[in-house]
């Protein structure tokens, strides 16, 4: 099922170029390891708003999930545990 997102940085002041990865956990295992997992990437660094799509599958799991965003300053963020 697809679904709208938007991310914004909203920065006051001085605006930094970042760069968005969204994970969600669709096998609810405590761990976002399966590359499937990565469900938006923003593919670039800005300073403005993303916005894209999310598609969740029809097979995903029914409960609580967790999800996990990143903004990382001007370079894609590596894996959903970086600090």
């Amino acid at each position: 099922m697809a679904h709208a997102i938007q991310l914004d940085p909203d920065f006051n002041g001085i605006q930094f170029n970042e760069w968005w990865h969204v994970w969600i956990d669709l096998d609810q295992n405590g761990t976002f390891d399966n590359p499937d997992e990565l469900i938006f990437n923003s593919g670039n660094a800005d300073n403005e708003a993303v916005e894209g799509v999310v598609d969740i599958p029809a097979d995903a799991l029914l409960g609580h999930t967790r999800m996990r965003v990143i903004m990382r300053y001007n370079e894609a963020p590596g894996s959903p545990c970086d600090g």
